[in-house]
């Protein structure tokens, strides 16, 4: 997908949703690069992005449109530092594997909101305002990309997106494997499944 038009659409979007300011919060918007934004099996998708980064979104934007081909902020970056952030990259690259997806680096990658907090609790008071307004963008991603699956690795963000499927959603189960529980539900949208 062309990385113009999507960091257009991301920039409007927010504009048009939180104002002008919003550009200017600590954020990221895309774990991948662009050319991994394209039709494909899987879409990866997070709560918010945590960490120490102090980039803003507007920065984060100019960071990935000159990010190298078939990068990937779990297998090619320093991003996720510290034993939390290795803790989590490890993680998502292990479900991803465990899902079939072997390869983490080749899937697009993103978060529900994409304003940055050290924590879930901090972003609280503002998810659903933020939810709502970073939506559209991965609304027209998951038509875009035909996604059969939309793995979501966050119980918050998997409740959230679940709703918003609401009788859409059909064929919902649940997977134990260790100490850890996926929750799925199949969503027919526009003609395809996810």
């Amino acid at each position: 997908m062309d990385e113009t038009i999507l960091g257009s659409l991301v920039r409007d979007t927010l504009r048009q949703q939180l104002g002008d300011a919003s550009l200017k919060e600590v954020g990221a918007v895309f774990f991948s690069s662009a050319d991994m934004i394209k039709s494909g099996p899987v879409y990866l998708l997070g709560l918010n992005p945590g960490g120490d980064y102090d980039g803003t979104i507007e920065q984060d934007l100019a960071r990935w449109s000159s990010a190298p081909a078939n990068w990937s902020a779990y297998t090619d970056d320093t991003q996720f530092t510290g034993a939390t952030g290795r803790k989590m990259r490890t993680g998502v690259v292990k479900l991803l594997g465990a899902l079939g997806h072997r390869d983490a680096g080749h899937i697009p990658a993103s978060n529900l909101v994409f304003k940055r907090t050290k924590s879930q609790r901090e972003l609280n008071g503002e998810f659903r305002r933020w939810a709502d307004a970073c939506w559209p963008v991965h609304d027209h991603l998951l038509d875009a990309i035909s996604a059969q699956e939309l793995v979501i690795y966050s119980r918050t963000a998997y409740e959230n997106v679940r709703a918003r499927a609401g009788a859409a959603a059909t064929q919902e189960s649940q997977v134990t494997a260790g100490r850890s529980r996926c929750c799925a539900f199949t969503w027919r949208r526009n003609g395809y499944s996810t």
